[in-house]
Order: structure tokens, then sequence, then C-alpha cells
């Protein structure tokens, strides 16, 4: 439980790093139509490589769910047995 507490953490500061790299981008900084799937980001300064790579929240917010999930299996143990 204390690895997916603390990607939790690290996962939330990640969102909050995507959220404020993102202030400063506009849609003109964007190539293609609006809404499309093809749509890309134009990297053309820091804040742009900083949402890029927040944007990957997955690769911490994965890990967290399955140490989640883990440590209450191991709870749900411990409570059945009564013993760690």
């Amino acid at each position: 439980m204390a690895w997916a507490c603390g990607l939790l953490v690290l996962w939330n500061l990640d969102h909050l790093a995507g959220h404020l790299s993102a202030l400063p981008i506009s849609t003109l900084d964007f190539l293609g139509l609006e809404g499309h799937l093809n749509q890309r980001l134009v990297m053309s300064g820091p804040s742009h490589w900083i949402y890029y790579f927040t944007s990957l929240d997955h690769f911490i917010l994965l890990p967290a769910c399955y140490f989640f999930y883990r440590g209450l299996k191991a709870l749900a143990r411990e409570a059945e047995t009564g013993r760690p």
C-alpha cells in the first residue's frame, strides 16, 4: 500500500505539472483540425515538452493501481486469517 500511495502522490504532482504547463499553450500551437485524432502539437518550447511528457501519466497510474490492488488483497487476506 505504501508503494501505491507514493505512486499516487507522484501521479498527482505529474498531473498538476501537466495542467500548469498547458496554460501557455494556445490552439495555434496545434496542427490539424480541432478535435480530430490527427491533431499534432508543435514542439517549440519547454512548456510543450513538459505538457507532452506529463500527458504520459498512465506509466505512473497503472503501477499505482496494481500496487493498490495487491495491498487490498493482502489486507483482505489478513482480515480473513486474523494474522499478517
